[in-house]
């Protein structure tokens, strides 16, 4: 995952031409990663957060006996929101939808699923981190 922080000093904010910079170099450097890696699905815990609570605290706890962990799970918890950078769902999947619901209610629905949950665990719904309730 990545951070970006949108204040540096003590209240001074970045502009939103450096905060978009930020993104793109993100953006870039996922993608980068991602078709170097692509043999090797990176690992998404973020599905965890959809566990039952006390199933995910457990969890949780597991993870944070690990320093690097401990210090991703507060940078994760103390962020304001979570931005996610998804892959869009394969085109037959989108025309079978449309066929099946129309192309109009279809492409509406498909916006709304996969802002509300990556479209499900076949897709995106697996980076998803369900305890933030801005992403």
């Amino acid at each position: 995952f990545y951070v970006l922080d949108a204040m540096f000093g003590c209240n001074d904010l970045l502009t939103e031409e450096a905060i978009y910079g930020q993104l793109r170099r993100i953006v870039k450097d996922a993608g980068e990663c991602a078709a170097e890696s692509a043999n090797r699905p990176p690992p998404r815990l973020g599905v965890l957060t959809s566990m039952q609570r006390d199933l995910w605290a457990r969890a949780r706890e597991h993870l944070a006996q690990n320093e690097t962990n401990r210090a991703n799970l507060d940078l994760i918890e103390r962020s304001c929101f979570i931005v996610c950078l998804d892959k869009d769902s394969n085109q037959q999947e989108q025309q079978a939808e449309a066929a099946a619901v129309g192309d109009a209610v279809s492409n509406d629905v498909r916006r709304s699923l996969q802002l509300l949950h990556g479209m499900g665990s076949r897709h995106n719904g697996a980076n998803r981190w369900y305890d933030k309730t801005m992403q």
